[in-house]
């Protein structure tokens, strides 16, 4: 048993140092059905090769008690309820707000992984290895990806490289999964974009708990462009993708804020990204759709110039991409809940210079 710790040999989905075929369930359940029974069971390597499983069961039975039915392998490879205890961050997350892609190629394990997390999202996709996945991720566009790594038709490096450079999905939380414990295995994943990893036997719940905390920094990234000035956040691309979306972004904005073209499909097609992808990502990212997101910087940069030029109405207007000085003051009071004139005269007079 070369690569294996016998001491992990029974833990459910262990599977050794390497990539091996199986789902990591049999030895486990087979230690379950002996301990039912009151009995031992383990396993050791010969001396010349190979190895030598043995069990041990007592010859009276030492209770009355009879195991009930179960109706499947899961249920009964369910972790103890003092294994299953962990402290939830105190960011914590409702994963039913959101959508999540399971990617493994062996059966048992996503039927287990179907039946144990299909009432936690909103949406559940499955899929058997890479190729397909990327078409549901293209497709669905959901908020975080898990995949395990060793598949056929396209393996977990390729397809979360695939996610990560595609400007429509590349905001797309990917955690890998691998029995691989060397740290080549992490570097590797790394290296291609992945957000997360996490070796393989899993548990259910320390799964959760890591798709709450990537799902957690999205959010306060969203919080950052919703509560924050957006303005200030041109100079200087950020590291995550979403960051590095919104900087493009917003360059393309500032850059041509004085155009009156400036509109869903000019910002489309400099960015690269279809319509909708825009569209969801952005409402993803700040709540807003896009023409709402550019009049928001719109009047960021007026309030900039109000506090900070001696511009007149009309040529802040024109600087900001309005039509009209009327237009203008409309959109500034809609949004601010004052007029340019009363904040000119009082800057201080918002408690939240980035709106209502």
């Amino acid at each position: 048993m070369q690569g294996v710790d016998t001491e992990r040999l029974f833990t459910r989905f262990y599977q050794g140092v390497n990539e091996r075929n199986g789902s990591g369930i049999g030895l486990s359940y087979s230690k379950i059905l002996v301990e039912m029974h009151k009995g031992k069971i383990g396993a050791y390597n010969n001396p010349d090769k190979g190895a030598c499983f043995w069990y041990e069961l007592p010859i009276h039975a030492q209770s009355s008690e009879i195991c009930p039915p179960r109706k499947y392998l899961n249920i009964l490879t369910k972790a103890a309820p003092e294994e299953e205890k962990y402290t939830p961050i105190a960011n914590s997350i409702n994963t039913k707000d959101y959508s999540c892609l399971f990617v493994d190629d062996n059966e048992s394990i996503r039927q287990m992984v179907t039946e144990a997390l299909k009432d936690s999202f909103k949406n559940l996709y499955i899929a058997s290895n890479g190729k397909e996945a990327l078409q549901i991720a293209l497709k669905e566009i959901p908020d975080i990806v898990i995949s395990d790594i060793m598949m056929p038709e396209m393996n977990g490096y390729e397809l979360c490289r695939r996610i990560k450079e595609d400007m429509n999905i590349n905001h797309i939380q990917v955690i890998l999964l691998t029995a691989r414990t060397d740290e080549q295995s992490h570097v590797d994943g790394y290296k291609t974009g992945a957000d997360a990893y996490m070796e393989k036997p899993f548990e259910i719940n320390s799964l959760l708990e890591s798709v709450r905390n990537r799902l957690y920094l999205r959010e306060q990234i969203r919080l950052k462009y919703t509560r924050n000035s957006i303005v200030a956040d041109t100079d200087k691309p950020m590291t995550s993708a979403d960051d590095s979306f919104l900087f493009k972004l917003n360059k393309v904005i500032t850059d041509n804020m004085e155009n009156e073209g400036l509109n869903v499909e000019f910002i489309s097609q400099e960015l690269g990204i279809s319509r909708a992808s825009l569209y969801n990502r952005l409402k993803t990212l700040t709540g807003m759709g896009a023409n709402e997101y550019v009049n928001k910087l719109r009047i960021e940069k007026a309030m900039e110039l109000l506090r900070q030029s001696d511009l007149n109405m009309t040529e802040i207007a024109e600087r900001t991409g309005f039509s009209t000085s009327r237009y203008f003051s409309t959109a500034f009071k809609k949004y601010t809940g004052i007029t340019p004139t009363q904040y000119k005269e009082s800057p201080d007079s918002l408690n939240n210079p980035s709106g209502k």
